[in-house]
């Protein structure tokens, strides 16, 4: 079966438009691309408060955050949301992963200086370095209750660590290579780990032990995805628990994207196969939405979505560029953010199939000057993304 892959329009703005058009008679670029062809002008400012924009742009709202940026030639529109804080040194280098607690209040983040950093998110000052990893950390997570943390790294470890105190209680061994991402069962008695040897493996986080290898794969595995809601309950197989020491398996299911172009999604509980979804290209990482639709971001760009109920083809297919999409985040059963190996980080609704005659519409989070955009986290109206550029920028998106 042949997929047919909708190709839509993107606009571009500098990046440090907020700053350029700020400045006497300062000016910045604009560009929208669909496909090959692109369309490209500028917005000029003057000291008189009066604007010039290129033919082939409209903007509105020019001195405000969000500006906005219509290009009619190609009918997408979108606002561009300028970050309200930016963290460049909270790290040294590239910045991978980042989350958010429950309460909103704290964040953590890590990347290739192997260290995890405990912050505040209203002024953003460092509350611990936990150090412990010895490379890259891929993945760290705040559990359900927001005072315990889950780390993983390309050293093969996954780490527990208090908040209050910054102790590590617990480190789980048993990949042969990195590991690539985490999901954290219901409260967390149980955690699930995937990584580049192939292996998903379910952990008790109780006795820092492996209690069974889920999946040994042909090949790396990038992210996975849990459906912690059981929503998708109908879906799952009948099994036997393999330890007494496993809780709150029943009913979840598991989506792992796959570096041979295959999404898998699995039974945990009974570690069947659900459905093997097959791409264009690998797939870097997946959310499960709404416990029915599942969503994978693909290397060569391409953005697949599935039903879990009906999974022998996509619903639909879209791409923006041939640019990777490297994380998904969920806002809603509608709506998903989007981040980009081009630092492009945007929000878009799964569920408008927009016709030719309709206005496409996004919101743009800009600041990243063409650096992929690694991780990003949501808390109510806040969304805070990290980069390879070593920043952490947090945004406030409209009501």
């Amino acid at each position: 079966m042949t997929t047919t892959v909708k190709k839509y329009p993107s606009l571009y703005l500098q990046s440090d438009w907020n700053l350029a058009l700020r400045e006497a008679n300062g000016s910045a670029w604009v560009s929208c691309k669909l496909g090959d062809t692109s369309i490209r002008g500028s917005i000029k400012c003057f000291e008189d408060g009066t604007h010039e924009v290129s033919e082939e742009f409209c903007v509105t709202n020019i001195e405000q955050n969000p500006i906005t940026i219509t290009c009619p030639r190609n009918r997408c529109k979108a606002d561009f949301l300028a970050p309200k804080q930016e963290y460049p040194r909270h790290h040294r280098g590239s910045v991978r992963t980042i989350d958010v607690s429950p309460g909103g209040n704290l964040a953590v983040s890590a990347g290739s200086d192997s260290t995890i950093r405990l912050w505040t998110t209203d002024n953003g000052a460092i509350r611990r370095e936990l150090c412990g990893h010895h490379n890259d950390v891929t993945s760290c997570k705040f559990f359900p209750s927001g005072v315990v943390l889950l780390s993983a790294s390309s050293d093969m470890q996954i780490k527990i660590w208090s908040t209050e105190d910054g102790s590590n209680p617990a480190t789980f061994r048993g990949h042969t290579s990195t590991v690539t991402d985490t999901a954290i069962i219901g409260r967390g008695r149980n955690i699930i780990s995937c990584g580049t040897d192939a292996a998903v493996k379910l952990w008790d986080c109780g006795r820092s032990n492996c209690l069974d290898t889920l999946l040994k794969a042909d090949c790396p595995i990038n992210a996975c995805a849990l459906d912690n809601d059981q929503a998708a309950v109908g879906l799952a197989h009948r099994g036997t628990a393999t330890s007494e020491r496993e809780i709150d398996t029943q009913g979840k299911i598991i989506a792992l994207a796959m570096e041979n172009n295959y999404m898998e999604c699995l039974d945990v509980y009974s570690r069947s196969q659900i459905c093997k979804l097959n791409a264009s290209s690998a797939f870097n990482c997946c959310i499960i939405n709404s416990g029915l639709t599942v969503i994978g971001g693909c290397q060569d760009g391409s953005l697949y979505l599935f039903d879990l109920r009906n999974p022998t083809a996509p619903l639909q297919v879209f791409c923006r560029s041939v640019y990777s999409i490297t994380t998904l985040k969920s806002i809603s059963k509608e709506d998903i953010f989007v981040g980009t190996g081009d630092g492009c980080c945007y929000k878009w609704n799964i569920a408008k199939a927009y016709t030719e005659e309709e206005l496409i519409s996004t919101i743009e989070l800009s600041g990243s000057d063409c650096d992929p955009i690694y991780d990003i986290a949501i808390h109510e109206n806040k969304v805070y993304n990290c980069c390879r550029d070593g920043r952490i920028r947090q945004y406030a998106i409209p009501l």
